[in-house]
């Protein structure tokens, strides 16, 4: 993404360039032409940045929901083999408080 942003500056910056240096060798349509590819080269490159960031954190939001989904499981797990029922209840509703206090924490709108 930021190579096809450098390539479209340079693009436009090097028309910009020979437009001035060598105004007989520049066609009006060559540089027309010249300013909007660059242009639209910078375009798909920003766009191009913006998808990689939003699939990073779309991604990164579906590894924590497993991680979550793991971590109530071996919970639930290892509460369940606890003999006791009263401290296999207090245990569990703990588990269910902490888990209540971390969906809380979670912000998916970044």
């Amino acid at each position: 993404g930021k190579t096809i942003v450098l390539l479209g500056t340079f693009i436009i910056v090097g028309t910009i360039i020979l437009m001035f240096f060598k105004p007989k060798m520049v066609n009006d349509i060559i540089l027309i032409c010249s300013l909007i590819g660059g242009a639209l080269v910078d375009f798909i490159g920003a766009i191009f940045i913006s998808m990689y960031s939003k699939i990073i954190k779309s991604a990164n939001l579906s590894q924590y929901g497993m991680l979550e989904t793991t971590q109530a499981y071996l919970g639930n797990v290892l509460a369940s083999q606890i003999q006791d029922d009263k401290l296999r209840e207090d245990t569990l509703s703990e588990l269910a408080k902490s888990l209540i206090k971390k969906e809380k924490n979670i912000n998916f709108n970044d």
